[in-house]
């Protein structure tokens, strides 16, 4: 039974990684740059913000640094 509870969070890991890559790769770049994000950051803030301590929380950005 661990198998199948361990199988099954990896894959609402991989979902929520999924569909945060997809949402934030559909903005421009300059979308990107307001929220203070550069393309290359996406997979890792998704990884990051996938995190089973962030699932259900508002992460935040370090980049933005306050300003938003």
């Amino acid at each position: 039974m661990k198998l199948v509870t361990r199988i099954s969070a990896y894959l609402a890991r991989r979902n929520r990684i999924n569909k945060t890559i997809r949402e934030l790769s559909s903005l421009t770049n300059h979308e990107l740059a307001d929220l203070g994000i550069c393309r290359g950051q996406i997979y890792s803030i998704a990884k990051e913000t996938a995190t089973p301590e962030h699932h259900g929380e508002v992460s935040v950005n370090s980049n933005l640094k306050g300003f938003v």
